[in-house]
């Protein structure tokens, strides 16, 4: 396309992924004044002055000084430039949804929760949480904003209304949302330290119910009040004609954890499960699948 194209406008390719010792190396001839790509076949192409490329790559661990000396570099550090400018960018972008279902002054609310419990929040998975799988702080933030993101529309918040009057609603559903993301990436050995925690952060402003731990509880949308799990979980009926591996027993965990899950498959989120061998992964996600295609939405694996 950036050889054929006939206007004047720069064309850009960008590189995004690792660099690999082989490939970056074929690309010297490239990068230099030649600007000549040479093929495995001998075929050689020349580009044109209109093109330019852009790599956005972890590291330079297997780059020569030969490719390094021919590009501009740029080095952002992810501790230097941290989760806020993407929660302040998401917060104003109409295309996620969340711009046009806030006024100015909810998002700015909404900023400040993540201002005040995020930074601890990842602080204590980084330090006091097992984790079978490690997390980054920006993924776990993502997280944190598709589901609060999916969960909005049904909380249906009033966009006219003052911050105060939606306050209990906003601050609800990001705790919740809060939970399930930050709080939701180490096994249950941490849940409880967790659950000191997050109950100290929304002190005052939202009321967890006392039994149990703030995993144990949902939110009751389009109100703001939380309720244990075991209040939507469905009663089991055995059917024979099921195979014994596909049946399903309704727990807590497994309707909490399809509910997370479904929540981001709503938002079109990819989603990863782990946990232990034999503890029903694979059958609590096809069974929310099939779920979901039984109510004619399309699912993408």
């Amino acid at each position: 396309v950036g050889l054929t194209s006939a206007n004047d406008d720069f064309q850009w390719v960008v590189f995004d992924g690792p660099v690999d010792a082989l490939w970056i190396e074929n690309m010297n001839t490239v990068l230099d004044d030649n600007m000549l790509l040479c093929l495995a076949n001998g075929e050689r192409i020349k580009l044109n002055k209109k093109m330019h490329m852009l790599f956005e790559v972890q590291d330079l661990a297997v780059a020569s000084p030969a490719t390094v000396s021919r590009c501009g570099m740029v080095y952002i550090s992810p501790d230097v430039v941290g989760w806020r400018p993407l929660a302040i960018s998401w917060l104003a972008d109409s295309d996620t949804g969340v711009a046009s279902l806030l006024s100015k002054d909810q998002a700015e609310y909404v900023l400040s929760l993540f201002d005040d419990v995020v930074p601890d929040g990842l602080s204590f998975v980084e330090k006091h949480a097992k984790e079978h799988i490690p997390t980054v702080d920006m993924q776990n933030v993502v997280a944190l904003m598709r589901l609060f993101a999916s969960m909005l529309p049904e909380a249906r918040v009033d966009k006219e209304a003052s911050v105060d009057e939606v306050k209990l609603m906003l601050v609800s559903l990001f705790a919740f949302c809060y939970v399930w993301s930050v709080g939701a990436t180490f096994d249950e050995s941490s849940w409880s330290a967790f659950d000191a925690l997050a109950r100290e952060q929304f002190a005052g402003r939202v009321t967890f119910p006392v039994s149990g731990d703030v995993h144990d509880f949902y939110l009751d949308l389009p109100s703001p009040e939380l309720k244990n799990w075991r209040e939507i979980m469905p009663s089991f009926t055995y059917d024979p004609a099921v195979p014994y591996f596909n049946l399903l027993v309704p727990t807590t965990d497994t309707v909490r954890y399809a509910y997370v899950v479904r929540r981001q498959l709503d938002v079109m989120a990819p989603v990863l499960m782990s946990g232990l061998t034999g503890v029903g992964k694979s059958v609590m996600l096809m069974n929310t699948i099939v779920k979901m295609q039984d109510e004619g939405q399309w699912v993408y694996l």
